[in-house]
């Protein structure tokens, strides 16, 4: 009879020991969640010491008749929440917004009022955009820290901010950081457009990255040959909703990555980077994980 207890409890321990590590060793790992029509990315260390998000997405509203108005709910409850609250995340220590559109920012609030956000991270003169000046009348005092061009956030995970110097809040003027995670080189361009892109490797010639978050959701006016010849990327990652009424990504952009490997969170759902020998790949239906050693 002990025996049999004793072979029962060591077939419950080699069952539930390795869900449970999992669960309790969370990795340092950069997510694009699957957001639909927009851009969200998470970005946290081991054990979530350190957790940044850039943009929290937000669904676009276009006129419906009667028959088609529903109760609304953020977007954010059945993607980027979720997810977060699965990681373990109990407060977030920047919220990054790259510029004004619904699809970067619309979910802003309803994530800080499920998650506690340390600091707001804004453009100077992004303040003059609609939505951003909504948003910042409904913050409590001393969250917004406007970014300075250079200048480099977290203590282990360190962000840095590479353009703009100030701007409208348009797409022209987003915000754009660069991440290094055991040295993989992240580049993150919110909607920049070509012009900014020229503008940004003209700044930054030498500037490359294994991985480049494509602009504007795989849109033409974004991600010039040019660019992608400068950044040298292996990956490209197109942030857009499946079936989206825009037609992104655009075949000129798919063109120009001819040769590098293309994730996109309309097909693979999820896009997850994770550096842990503890970590199980997980391969799912919605969810691309790469482990990186």
């Amino acid at each position: 009879m002990y025996q049999r207890h004793q072979f029962f409890f060591c077939f419950l321990v080699s069952l539930f020991l390795p869900l449970l590590l999992q669960r309790l060793f969370v990795p340092a790992a950069v997510t694009f969640v699957d957001v639909g029509q927009g851009d969200s990315i998470v970005l946290q260390t081991a054990f979530n010491r350190e957790v940044y998000v850039i943009d929290t997405g937000g669904s676009l509203s276009f006129p419906k008749e009667a028959w088609q108005q529903r109760a609304y709910q953020e977007n954010a409850h059945a993607s980027l929440i979720p997810f977060l609250k699965g990681e373990g995340v109990r407060q977030i220590d920047g919220l990054f917004l790259t510029h004004g559109d619904t699809d970067h920012l619309g979910d802003a609030l309803a994530l800080m009022t499920a998650i506690p956000v340390k600091k707001i991270y804004l453009v100077p003169g992004s303040e003059h955009h609609p939505q951003i000046a909504a948003l910042i009348k409904q913050l409590p005092q001393g969250t917004v820290h406007w970014t300075k061009v250079g200048e480099t956030i977290g203590r282990d995970l360190a962000i840095t901010v590479l353009a703009p110097e100030s701007g409208q809040g348009e797409n022209e003027d987003s915000l754009v950081l660069k991440a290094e995670i055991e040295k993989w080189r992240f580049l993150f361009t919110g909607d920049l457009d070509q012009k900014g892109e020229e503008k940004l490797i003209q700044l930054y010639p030498h500037l490359q990255a294994e991985v480049v978050k494509l602009g504007h959701h795989g849109s033409r006016t974004s991600t010039s040959a040019r660019f992608i010849e400068s950044l040298s990327p292996k990956i490209g990652i197109i942030s857009c909703g499946k079936d989206n009424r825009y037609g992104h990504p655009h075949s000129e952009v798919l063109e120009v990555m001819e040769g590098r490997s293309i994730l996109r969170t309309d097909q693979q759902g999820m896009i997850r980077f994770s550096w842990s020998n503890w970590h199980r790949v997980q391969q799912l239906e919605t969810w691309l994980d790469y482990r990186l050693e």
